[in-house]
């Protein structure tokens, strides 16, 4: 599967990658970042860099026009950061139910790349499920298949 994708730069602990959106608005300069919320349980966050404040910004709505370019960057980059640490679980949740539609829509349209590396699931009414295209969940939850 071919994706395209932006290229990104990573921290020293590849926890932290940066790439830079371009579209309508601009160029605007995107974190993603893992923290560890549990043992091998990473919290994916994905946010703009405010260059006044040098602060991530998980609420803005950029409308860049590149939505899909950001997903699948996305999704290369919790590949790369499971080859440095294949034990760890990511997790996902969006601030809202419309961005939890939105990281659905991503996972979905890089089904075929994530299902042949990794365990998808969601979570709804604190409910770990196998993730299915078609749900609707709080949340989601991937995990490196063992090789």
């Amino acid at each position: 599967m071919h994706l395209t994708l932006y290229p990104y730069i990573i921290d020293k602990n590849f926890r932290i990658y940066e790439f830079v959106s371009e579209g309508p608005a601009g160029m605007i300069r995107k974190i993603v970042r893992f923290d560890r919320i549990g043992p091998d349980i990473y919290n994916l966050s994905l946010g703009d860099l405010d260059e006044k404040t040098g602060k991530i910004n998980y609420s803005i709505v950029s409308d860049n026009k590149d939505r899909q370019k950001i997903l699948a960057t996305v999704a290369v980059i919790v590949h790369d950061f499971t080859m440095k640490y294949p034990q760890a679980w990511i997790f996902a949740r969006g601030r809202n139910k419309a961005r939890n539609r939105l990281y659905r829509m991503g996972i979905n349209s890089c089904l075929v790349f994530l299902e042949a590396e990794f365990d998808l699931y969601g979570i709804i009414n604190d409910k770990i499920e196998p993730f299915t295209s078609d749900q609707a969940y709080d949340s989601f939850l991937a995990k490196r298949k063992k090789n």
